[in-house]
Formats: structure tokens, C-alpha cells, sequence
């Protein structure tokens, strides 16, 4: 990974700039050039990347990391039941950990919804439910938690915002229906390489959560 950063400016957006920083990555065996952001946290090791693109610096292709997550240290493959069976036994009770919502500023139409909620919360002090979704359907991962929120104030109806971080899904699915979803906070973010709305939950389970979803908890900002 490169120290130094440069300036890549937005094709048809001649006054926007982002500073980015060059690196080295490996996909499915293969090595690949790469930029994130100048002020990204990464440092060598094993990620997931959510967001990306292809840009060309000086006639060379280079692939833009735009959100980059660090691996849950894990088998992806193993048996979701098997993996609750991990859980620290010896804790009861209610566990409550934030879980970030991937996918938020991906349409305009979650964008809307969201801003509706965060006035809601903020400039009207109002509830904002929110509730999970397994979409079996779903062509592009048929395991995939889909997030929705209402933002009329009897909570009524629901509109889809966004997704749980997909390493993660392995550990809802057995208990979905037995998990209690609310929203922690919506905020609107300029640091994000998508600048937007961003929603992060708070999950409560019976019982210790996995390890990892722990680990991954301590990443949720």
C-alpha cells in the first residue's frame, strides 16, 4: 500500500476532486491495482469490498475500493445452526449490538425515504420502525436480509432501505423472526465516497451474539 495520495478528479464533474491513495489487492488469485480513499483505514490484511468501480489514472486501469469492510475471520460455508451453537452459553439475557445497513445511497428512492426519516427523528421526535426481510427471490444472493423502515407515524407501512452486511446474514437467518430491530441513528454523511443518508440499527437477540458478529460490531461507526 502506498503512503503518498493524489487527486483523481470526476469525469463530467470538473469541480469535484477525491483524494485518493494507490494499492495492491489480490482477487480469486489474481493481483490487481487499486485506490481508496487517502484518509481509509486499511492496512494489509483480508477484506470485503461492497462498493467498487473501474477508473482509468494515466491510461492504466485501476479498480476504486469504494467501501471496503475487514473479513469476519470465519468460514462463510459453515452451517448457520452451527454457528449459534458457538455462542458464549454461559451469558443470559437480552444482547444488543449496531448493525450497519449496506446499499443506502444506491437509489434515489432509499435516499428519500431515509431523509424522511431522519427529519422524523430530529426535527419531530418521532418513532422510526424498522423491520428485516429474507428474500429467498433474491437473483443475486438468495440469502440476502433486507432492511425496511416506516416513516408514518403509526408505523404501518414499510419501504426496503437497504441490506445487512452480507457476511452477517448467516448468523440472523435461524432466529429473524425472534430478533428485535430498531433504528439507532440516521445521519447524513460527506466522508463516504457516496454521500448520503446512512442508517444504522441496533439488533437484540436471547442470549450472547456469535464472536463475530461482535467483531464485526466494533466496526459500526
Amino acid at each position: 500500500m502506498g503512503e503518498a495520495w493524489f487527486s483523481w478528479m470526476v469525469p463530467s464533474f470538473p469541480v469535484l476532486s477525491i483524494s485518493l491513495r494507490k494499492i495492491k489487492f489480490r482477487c480469486n488469485g489474481e493481483d490487481y491495482n487499486g485506490v481508496v480513499s487517502k484518509d481509509a483505514n486499511v492496512k494489509p490484511g483480508q477484506y470485503t469490498c461492497t462498493s467498487h468501480c473501474k477508473i482509468n489514472i494515466d491510461s492504466e486501469e485501476y479498480t476504486v475500493l469504494w467501501v471496503v469492510l475487514p473479513l469476519v475471520c470465519c468460514s462463510l460455508e459453515q452451517d448457520a445452526d452451527h454457528s449459534q451453537e458457538e455462542t458464549d452459553t454461559d451469558f443470559e439475557g437480552p444482547h444488543t449490538l449496531p448493525f450497519k445497513v449496506m446499499g443506502t445511497c444506491y437509489c434515489s428512492s432509499r435516499q428519500d425515504i431515509l431523509e424522511k426519516g431522519y427529519l422524523n427523528l430530529n426535527d419531530y421526535n418521532w418513532h422510526v420502525y424498522a423491520k428485516l426481510e429474507d428474500e429467498p427471490e433474491n437473483i443475486t444472493d438468495n440469502e440476502a436480509i433486507a432492511v425496511y423502515i416506516s416513516v408514518d407515524y403509526c408505523g404501518d407501512e414499510f419501504q426496503k432501505v437497504g441490506y445487512i452486511a452480507k457476511e452477517l446474514t448467516q448468523y440472523l437467518k435461524p432466529i429473524l423472526k425472534k430478533l428485535d430491530v430498531s433504528v439507532c441513528n440516521i445521519c447524513f454523511c460527506t466522508t463516504y465516497y457516496r454521500m448520503g443518508y446512512y442508517l444504522t440499527l441496533e439488533i437484540t437477540k436471547d442470549g450472547m451474539w456469535h464472536k463475530n458478529v461482535v467483531e464485526a460490531s466494533k466496526n459500526v461507526r
